[in-house]
């Protein structure tokens, strides 16, 4: 039998989080041994929800549990509480948790949200630092981007469409307004906030239409899953679109303007053949370059692991 990566996986355990999905890949390897640890909320998830909105199945416990309140811990504090299991790779995930110190083996950081959060501290206390956003990438970061999950983010055949938009996420101004004139219009849009995992699958494949209006020129991990869901989406362009290779009018519907967005909704819902060749060509797409699995495999291959 071949010796098992030992991976300390570390980051803020949300029932949620971005992290989640690099976590369920790593479960997918039969060449890892994978122990947890960092700040965990069990059912609870501190922006806009409440501990009931988070279906329990959802809930996974963490071999080393940390407070919420505790970002930033020593790694000399931690190291003992392995019992002398120790990893070829601590693997953090950096959506505003890593340690304050330098751990003493080989450590790759993944930074989630370099659009908002200030990284030094971070890529000073890591070997390899991985950031998903190319567009925010400085100096050694190896380049990355978010990704999709094939076993969660999937075309959906036991929904019925029955909506011609859809868009999960925080309601920031620019989206509430693009809302209301698609409304106005007597487009019908779901408009929420709080659907994770299979009932965000199942709420975005009620639609036709993706939409998808990032906030700050980032490539969105939405933008991957639409795609992956095989919706037909509607997306501000930003950069790190041509970065991923990602396609204007073959992959999805580029926009830069509120009312270019709405005249692209307009020719999707009027154009349905075309659009569902572009929604096809995206999932194709995302599904030969940019899965989580895919993700994964290359930061193991970069930090020298297989």
């Amino acid at each position: 039998m071949e010796k098992k990566i030992k991976i300390l996986l570390s980051m803020l355990y949300y029932p949620f989080c971005l992290g989640s999905y690099i976590w369920r890949a790593l479960d997918r390897r039969d060449d890892v041994e994978i122990k947890t640890c960092g700040a965990y909320t069990g059912s609870f998830i501190p922006w806009g929800m409440t501990t009931g909105a988070i279906p329990l199945k959802y809930v996974r416990p963490v071999d080393i549990p940390l407070p919420l309140n505790e970002f930033y811990p020593k790694w000399e504090a931690i190291k003992p509480m392995l019992g002398g299991w120790k990893p070829d790779l601590v693997f953090v995930v950096d959506a505003g948790w890593h340690f304050s110190t330098h751990p003493d083996c080989l450590t790759a950081t993944v930074a989630t949200d370099a659009h908002c959060i200030n990284y030094l501290p971070s890529r000073e206390r890591t070997d390899y630092f991985f950031n998903l956003h190319n567009f925010y990438s400085q100096g050694k970061d190896v380049r990355m981007a978010y990704a999709f999950d094939p076993t969660v983010h999937y075309p959906d055949d036991t929904v019925s469409i029955d909506t011609d938009c859809c868009l999960i996420g925080l309601h920031y101004g620019h989206r509430d307004k693009l809302v209301s004139i698609l409304r106005s219009k007597g487009r019908s849009v779901i408009y929420e906030l709080g659907h994770i995992y299979d009932e965000y699958r199942k709420v975005n494949c009620r639609a036709k239409i993706g939409l998808n209006w990032a906030s700050m020129q980032d490539l969105n991990a939405r933008f991957f899953e639409l795609l992956g869901m095989q919706r037909i989406q509607v997306a501000n362009r930003v950069p790190d679109m041509k970065f991923i290779g990602a396609e204007d009018g073959v992959h999805y519907l580029g926009f830069d303007t509120m009312e270019e967005a709405v005249a692209q909704v307009d020719w999707a819902l009027s154009h349905e053949e075309e659009a569902n060749q572009i929604a096809k060509n995206g999932r194709e797409f995302v599904l030969a370059h940019h899965t989580w699995d895919m993700r994964v495999q290359t930061i193991l291959e970069t930090v020298g692991l297989v």
